[in-house]
This record gives structure tokens, C-alpha cells and sequence, in this order.
């Protein structure tokens, strides 16, 4: 039977590229929304002083339901707060049963993400797993891990390492603040995502025309490579596991007062091709703290069967 430290790996993996992608992060992955108050017009009008905005993906696995991931993000000139909650869902939640709330809040700096603080909470077959950083002036990243590495399955990332990273979902955040940049997707991010220490390759691949269902229309097709680092799992039971990490995804302007977003993400796993769609933007939505202090800890999130 496969260890779920890497089956761990694998999904997040996919998740963090798209959240974060993905991060969150993550899944991909690895998209997140929103901008500063110079790319973000509503930010800069009189009177205004944060903006929130909710996004809702879909995912497939060889053509199955297999997972939903919902983006919330609370903006400020200054600072941003970032939760994604994401779970397996069909025939998939049966076999792996995964939930995750990872929440970010952190500052903006010349036009980049800086974070103050990341959590993330995972369930992994109702048994949980939490990460913390904690993130000083200086670059330094304070980390907790639970279960600890050497309990997990992998090497243990050293401190110097950890040092000018960010998060998955402030990674997210700073490739949506790129698509307002002379370079979109042009970019190389040093993430640390409390376990797995990786650098996220960024580059634009061009225009094209794309259906999505809640866009059709021109986008930009970037894709995304991930250069492993430390920190992964030393189980390589999946087919895939050691070929090149690479994902493709489609910023569009589908509201006028927002910047591009991740609109599709696609990769080839080891299990199929998965597909992660865009199905509903809505505003107004819970606020995410933007604090710089980490509140108190909390449960992981409910396994949900569907």
C-alpha cells in the first residue's frame, strides 16, 4: 500500500500548483485573486478600503469529479488574507478522504507578497496534519510541523532553506500581481510550504482562445514548473512521480474591477490528466484575517463524505 505522505505530496502537489497553488499551495495547487490598490481599480476609489472576492474550482481526474477548492481573499491597500478549503470529492473522497484549510495573511511590498503567517490543517483519512510558519523582518521562517519530518517520511528542510520564502497561497497572490506586470508569468518564487521546500518556475506561453464555464474568450496560457528542492517524500510508489512537474493554466479578465484569474489548470498525474476549472466568482465573501499576529489554532477541517 502506498505511504500517505506521498499520496500527500501528490495531491498537494496538484492542488498547490493550481491554488497554490497550491498550494495553496498548491494542488496545485497552486490561484488566488486579487491585487493592490494600484492594479486593483475598486481598492483605489475614494472611500474604499478592502475589497473581498470568493472563487470556486472544480477538478477532475481522468474525466471523475475528484475535488472542489474554494478561494477567499480580503484585500487592503497594505496587506491581504488569503483561506483556501479544498477536499476530494465522488468515487475519490471514498478512496483517499482528504480535506485542507490553509490560511495566509501577510503584507504587500513594492508590489509583491510578503506574509507575516501561514497555516495549513489537512485531514488525511481523519488523521490530521498541521503546518505553521511564522515569518521575521529579516527573511527568517519559524516552521512547526506535525507529524514531524522524521516521522513523515522525508528529510527535515534546514532553516537557511526556509530563508526568503513565501507561502503557497501568498506564491498564488504574486502570480496574479504578475499579470499586471510588463512580464506576466515571468517569475521564479522560492516557496516553503511548511514541509517541501521548491522553487515555482513561471512563463508565459501566449494568447489563445479558451471555453471555460464561466469564460470563453481570450486568455494567457502560462505554464508552470516546479523545481523540487527538500522536503518531499521518500516514497516514489506513483508512476509519475518522478517526471518533471509541470502545469498549464489560463488567466483571463472576466470582472473589470478584477485583475487576470486562473480560469483552467491542467497537469498530468500518475493517475490521468487532471483538470481544474473555474465555476463561480462572488463578492462580499467571509474575510480571512489580514492580522499580522497567527490567531489561536484551530481544528482541521470536517471530512466531508459526498
Amino acid at each position: 500500500m502506498p505511504e500517505a505522505s506521498e499520496l500527500d505530496d501528490n495531491i498537494s502537489d496538484k492542488m498547490n500548483a493550481m491554488i497554490a497553488k497550491t498550494h495553496a499551495g498548491r494542488l496545485a495547487a497552486a490561484v488566488v485573486t486579487l491585487a493592490m490598490s494600484a492594479p486593483f481599480p475598486a481598492l483605489a476609489q475614494p472611500g474604499a478600503e478592502s475589497a473581498e472576492v470568493g472563487l470556486q474550482y472544480e477538478s477532475y481526474l481522468a474525466g471523475i469529479h475528484s475535488g472542489s477548492l474554494r478561494i477567499s481573499a480580503v484585500l487592503t491597500p497594505e496587506r491581504y488574507g488569503l483561506v483556501a478549503k479544498l477536499g476530494t470529492r465522488g468515487i475519490v473522497h471514498l478512496l483517499v478522504r482528504y480535506s485542507a484549510t490553509a490560511e495566509s495573511a501577510g503584507r504587500f511590498v513594492d508590489g509583491r507578497t510578503l506574509p507575516d503567517w501561514h497555516r495549513a490543517d489537512t485531514t488525511w483519512r481523519r488523521v490530521p496534519r498541521r503546518v505553521e510558519n511564522s515569518y521575521a523582518p529579516d527573511g527568517t521562517v519559524e516552521n512547526i510541523a506535525e507529524p514531524a519530518a522524521a516521522d513523515d517520511n522525508r528529510d527535515p528542510v534546514p532553516p537557511e532553506l526556509m530563508t526568503h520564502t513565501i507561502d503557497p497561497l501568498s506564491a498564488a497572490l504574486r502570480l496574479v500581481l504578475s499579470t499586471r506586470s510588463k512580464a506576466p508569468c515571468d517569475d521564479r518564487i522560492p516557496v516553503f510550504d511548511g514541509r517541501r521546500r521548491y522553487t515555482m518556475i513561471l512563463r508565459a506561453k501566449g494568447e489563445e482562445t479558451i471555453d471555460t464555464p464561466v469564460y470563453q474568450g481570450a486568455a494567457l496560457h502560462c505554464i508552470l514548473e516546479t523545481e523540487r528542492i527538500v522536503g518531499f517524500s521518500r516514497s516514489t510508489w506513483l508512476p509519475a512521480s518522478k517526471a518533471p512537474r509541470q502545469g498549464h493554466f489560463w488567466l483571463a479578465d472576466i470582472e473589470p474591477d478584477l485583475p487576470s484569474i486562473p480560469v483552467r489548470f491542467q497537469a498530468q498525474s500518475g493517475f490521468g490528466r487532471v483538470v481544474v476549472n473555474l465555476v463561480a466568482v462572488t463578492r462580499g465573501v467571509e474575510s480571512p484575517q489580514t492580522d499580522s499576529a497567527q490567531p489561536a489554532a484551530t481544528q482541521p477541517a470536517a471530512d466531508q463524505s459526498r
